[in-house]
């Protein structure tokens, strides 16, 4: 049913974003740090 697969899909999308949290944490943080050193070099 459709009420079914919706709720799986909200599953899934719910256990993704737990252990995507960390990651996403350490993208922005990356992102940040090689912003700043090439903004220091600009």
């Amino acid at each position: 049913s459709k009420t079914l697969r919706l709720y799986q899909l909200l599953g899934l999308v719910n256990t993704l974003h737990r252990t995507s949290q960390p990651i996403t944490k350490f993208l922005l943080f990356s992102v940040s740090l090689t912003f700043k050193i090439t903004s220091n070099f600009l």
